[in-house]
């Protein structure tokens, strides 16, 4: 049992992995917001003044803050991870004990589709409805009915990815069942586990440093780089001189900030007006400003 449990947990953590990448790369090219930034704005507003000081405090400031909040949670979703692998080991171990299971080398254990597809779909319906208030953000800037939609879709990839990761990782790590003609010929089966064991920690750490270039990536175009006491950037104009700090400080929520799609937002005139029209936010753009 303790054999199957390890194996269990150690093809939760590699799902988690690849669960993280998925989200990274949904992030990264969609815009499609993830459950970490999501948790942090829905819990952010539940703080008590005086405990979101205390942990400015304790961090350092704002951005490690940020950096600590950042760090437990990808290492939370990959324990959660773990402790789901586990979980579906010992699911097939019972399963095994009611009824053996034939001489199959699958990599995927059809049995294991009655626990992972419920708990993805449970998992999935629990984070839209702990988050539901917090599914508008999309960082290409899609209006909220989109945003809700697109969000939800990001957990059940996310989600699925995780699940089926589990499936592969545990059919690659654990030792098949065989029938009693198969133990008989058990030396000629090694060579076949070492080779799917070593298969698997090769695209185990593949999916890291893969994850570790998107967490860089996410890093060095990040807001943790900024301490708020500064004008500057490519687009910004220095109206003034820097500021001493105990007169101007400002921080951003966002770990990466958006990448808005003009094309998805418009102006609409509607109402008591005899013409009505539908100006997209790009013919708008070019217009001369004025102040009155």
């Amino acid at each position: 049992m303790f054999k199957t449990l390890v194996w269990g947990l150690s093809a939760g953590f590699l799902a988690g992995l690849a669960m993280l990448l998925t989200m990274a790369l949904l992030r990264m090219f969609l815009g499609w917001p993830t459950p970490t930034e999501l948790i942090f704005d829905r819990l952010f507003p539940l703080l008590t003044v005086e405990f979101f000081i205390g942990a400015l405090v304790k961090a350092g400031g704002y951005t490690p803050l940020k950096l600590q909040g950042v760090y437990g949670a990808l290492a939370g979703q990959i324990v959660v991870a773990g402790i789901g692998g586990g979980i579906y080991a010992l699911y097939l171990r019972r399963k095994t004990r009611d009824a053996e299971r034939p001489n199959d080398r699958a990599i995927v254990d059809p049995r294991g589709w009655t626990l992972i597809i419920p708990g993805v779909l449970a998992a999935t319906v629990l984070f839209i409805a702990l988050l539901w208030p917090t599914l508008i953000t999309n960082y290409r800037g899609f209006p909220p009915s989109t945003a809700r939609v697109l969000a939800a879709i990001e957990m059940l990839v996310s989600f699925s990815v995780c699940g089926f990761g589990i499936m592969f990782f545990y059919g690659l790590l654990d030792r098949p069942r065989l029938s009693e003609g198969a133990r008989r010929n058990e030396q000629s089966i090694a060579p076949s586990v070492g080779r799917r064991r070593f298969l698997a920690l090769g695209i185990g750490a593949a999916v890291a440093v893969a994850l570790g270039g998107m967490l860089r990536r996410f890093f060095a175009i990040g807001t943790f780089g900024y301490d708020g006491r500064q004008y500057g950037g490519p687009k910004v104009q220095k109206i003034t001189t820097i500021s001493p700090e105990y007169e101007f400080y400002q921080v951003s929520k966002n770990l990466v900030d958006p990448n808005v799609s003009r094309d998805s937002w418009r102006l609409d005139i509607v109402g008591k007006w005899k013409i009505r029209a539908c100006i997209p936010l790009r013919t708008l753009q070019p217009c001369p400003r004025s102040s009155r």
